[in-house]
């Protein structure tokens, strides 16, 4: 049980599960809700900077994280933009 509230901790003993929206994540919502809604959905700029920031939000949390949770969670997004970008390259 110890192992499993420290997946949830930082450094500090503070769990970590949620935060603050940071500027990748923000900048994917948007570009997220543009391909969802609007008729930009094909548009190839809102798709890069959409992919980008996403990708760049998981790198960000792989690295820097606040808990295992949070880096692990930017793991398994970043394992699926690997794999889905694979799919689409094929």
């Amino acid at each position: 049980m110890d192992s499993v509230k420290k997946f949830f901790q930082n450094e500090k003993g503070e769990y970590v599960i949620t935060q603050r929206p940071n500027w990748p994540i923000i900048i994917w919502a948007l570009t997220q809700s543009i391909i969802l809604f609007t008729s930009f959905s094909d548009n190839f700029f809102v798709q890069i900077v959409n992919f980008i920031a996403i990708t760049t939000w998981a790198v960000q949390e792989v690295l820097d994280g606040e808990s295992p949770f949070r880096r692990s969670l930017g793991g398994v997004v970043l394992g699926f933009i690997i794999v889905t970008s694979v799919r689409v390259w094929l």
